[in-house]
C-alpha cells in the first residue's frame, strides 16, 4: 500500500472511532491542520441566561413599561375620587343699576359636581388592568428576548460547527494531497492521481471559505445582540416533561397570558368608556344673598340637583363600538390558543424527526467509514481509478459533516419546543 494511504486511512479511521470528542491524540497531533479551538481567548459568558440578559437589555419596547405604571397609578387616582368630572365653581352677580335702580343686588355662589358610583368602580377595574398589563407585558418581551437568544445562539452553533468540520476535512485532504504527490514524484502513484487529489483540495478550501463567511456573519449578529465573542459552554437545553393537561401548561404561556390581559383590558376600557358616555346626575349647593334699598339682606342656602331622563342617542353608538372591541380580543385570544397547540404540536414532531435522522446519520456515517477502507484497500491494489476513492471519501467527510449538523439540528429542536411551551430562559435546565 502506498505511503499516502497508509497515512491517510490512519488519519480517517482515527476520526470515525470517535469523531465528537476534541481532546483525542489525533487531532492534537494534527492541531496544525484542524481548527479545534475557534475562539481561544475570546470572553465567553457563563450561561445562555448570560446572554439572554444581554440580549434582553437591547430590547427598545422595555422603554414603554414605566408608562403602564404611570397610567396605573393614575386610573387608581381616578378611582378614589368621589367626583366624576371634578368640581365647578360658580359665581353668580344681578343688580338693576341699568333698569329700574332700586338698589337690588344678588349675590350667588356655590359648587356643581357630576356623580357617577360606577365610574369609581369602573376606573379601579381599568387601573388594575394597567397594573397586570405591565407585569404581563415584562413576561412577554421576557419570552421574546428568549426567542431571539436562541436563534442567535443555534444560528451561530450551527455556522461554527459547519466551518469546524469543513476546516477539519479541508486538512485531512490536504495531507493527502500532500502524501498522494509525494507518491507520485517516487513513482508509486500517477501523476494524474495528484492532479486529481489537488483538484480536489481546492474545492475543499472553497467550501471551507463560504462556511466561514456565513460563520462571520452569524457571529456578527450575535456579538450585536450579546456583545459576547463566543458561545456559552453548554447551550442545549432539556426537554421538559408533558405529563399534565397542556391547556394548563399553556395557560402560563406568556402569549396566552397577554391575550387574556389585553382582553381583560378591553372590557375594563368598554366599563369606563360607557360611564363616561352617560349624562351624570348633577348636584349644586350653594348660598345666595339679595337686597335692596328697600329691603336688608337676605341670605339662603341652595340645592339643586339634575337628573338624566334616558340616554341619548350617541351612548348606543359607543356601547356598539366597545362591544365590537372585545369581540375582537376575545377572537385574538381565541386564535392564540389555537396557535400555540399547533406551535407545540409542530415543534414535537420536529424534535422526534430529528432525532430519527440523527440515528440514521450515524449508520451512515459507520456505512462509509466500511466503505471507505474497501476503497482504500482497491486502489492500493490496483483495481479502482483515484476517482472512485476519491468520491468515497467525499461521501464519508459528508456523512461526518451530516452527524455534526444533526446534532446541533437536535438541540437546535429541543430549544425550540421550549420556546413553543412558553419557557423562557431566566433558568434554564440544561441537557445531560
Amino acid at each position: 500500500m502506498p505511503t499516502a494511504l497508509l497515512c491517510f486511512q490512519t488519519v480517517i479511521h482515527g476520526f470515525l472511532k470517535s469523531p465528537f470528542q476534541t481532546n483525542r491524540p489525533l487531532v492534537l497531533a494534527l492541531s496544525c491542520l484542524l481548527a479545534t479551538n475557534v475562539h481561544a481567548g475570546s470572553p465567553s459568558p457563563e450561561s445562555l441566561q448570560s446572554v439572554w440578559q444581554a440580549v434582553m437589555a437591547k430590547q427598545p419596547d422595555k422603554q414603554a413599561l414605566p408608562q403602564f405604571d404611570a397610567l396605573s397609578s393614575r386610573y387608581l387616582q381616578a378611582g378614589d375620587s368621589w367626583f366624576a368630572n371634578g368640581v365647578n365653581l360658580t359665581v353668580r352677580h344681578e343688580n338693576d343699576a341699568l333698569t329700574d335702580n332700586t338698589g337690588f343686588k344678588s349675590w350667588e355662589s356655590g359648587v356643581d359636581f357630576d356623580l357617577s358610583l360606577n365610574q369609581r368602580q369602573s376606573y379601579q377595574q381599568l387601573g388594575e388592568s394597567y397594573q397586570q398589563h405591565g407585569e404581563r407585558y415584562a413576561k412577554l418581551l421576557q419570552w421574546q428576548a428568549a426567542a431571539l437568544t436562541r436563534q442567535l445562539v443555534w444560528e451561530l452553533k450551527r455556522a461554527e460547527v459547519q466551518w469546524q468540520r469543513l476546516q477539519q476535512n479541508q486538512g485531512l485532504i490536504a495531507a493527502l494531497a500532500d502524501k498522494v504527490s509525494a507518491s507520485a514524484d517516487s513513482g508509486e502513484v500517477p501523476k494524474m492521481d495528484a492532479v486529481l487529489v489537488q483538484k480536489e483540495r481546492l474545492s475543499a478550501e472553497k467550501q471551507t471559505l463560504a462556511a466561514y463567511n456565513v460563520y462571520q456573519q452569524r457571529l456578527a449578529a450575535y456579538q450585536y445582540w450579546s456583545g459576547f465573542d463566543s458561545l456559552p459552554l453548554q447551550i442545549e437545553e432539556s426537554v421538559p416533561a408533558q405529563n399534565g393537561d397542556l391547556n394548563a401548561l399553556l395557560a402560563q404561556h406568556p402569549q396566552w397570558q397577554w391575550a387574556e390581559q389585553q382582553l381583560q383590558q378591553a372590557e375594563a376600557q368598554q366599563q369606563v368608556t360607557l360611564v363616561q358616555a352617560q349624562t351624570k346626575p348633577n348636584v349644586f349647593v350653594g348660598a345666595k344673598s339679595e337686597e335692596d334699598d328697600a329691603t336688608a339682606a337676605r341670605t339662603s342656602l341652595i340645592v339643586q340637583m339634575r337628573l338624566p331622563l334616558g340616554k341619548s342617542a350617541s351612548y348606543q353608538t359607543t356601547q356598539q363600538e366597545q362591544q365590537q372591541a372585545v369581540s375582537a380580543q376575545q377572537i385574538a385570544l381565541q386564535k392564540t390558543r389555537q396557535q400555540l397547540h399547533s406551535e407545540v404540536m409542530l415543534a414535537q414532531q420536529a424534535l422526534q424527526q430529528e432525532q430519527a435522522l440523527l440515528t440514521v446519520s450515524r449508520q451512515q456515517r459507520e456505512v462509509s467509514a466500511e466503505a471507505l477502507s474497501m476503497a482504500e484497500q482497491a486502489y492500493s491494489l490496483g483495481e479502482t481509478p483515484i476517482q472512485t476513492l476519491l468520491q468515497v471519501q467525499s461521501q464519508m467527510l459528508q456523512a461526518l459533516l451530516d452527524e455534526d449538523l444533526q446534532v446541533v439540528a437536535v438541540g437546535q429542536a429541543k430549544a425550540r419546543l421550549r420556546q413553543a411551551l412558553g419557557l423562557g430562559l431566566e433558568w434554564v435546565v440544561s441537557a445531560s
